[in-house]
């Protein structure tokens, strides 16, 4: 089990968020908490050790053509 969060232009996951995910969900520290960003990536947060890039992710925008 995880939770996603996904960003857009500059904004990011802050410690405050990520303790208000586990509030609202009634996770502990088990449930990892991951940042999704178009540009920057996925980014493990709210871990002990700070937070760290996971993966990338791959975003295809659709251009409004259905050809």
């Amino acid at each position: 089990m995880a939770i996603y969060d996904v960003k857009t232009g500059g904004a990011k996951l802050t410690n405050a968020r990520v303790k208000e995910l586990r509030q609202k969900t009634a996770t502990g520290d088990n449930v990892k908490i991951i940042e999704l960003h178009v540009l920057r990536g996925a980014t493990l947060k709210g871990q002990r050790s700070g937070s760290r890039i996971i993966g990338y992710v791959i975003a295809q925008l659709w251009d409004g053509n259905w050809t």
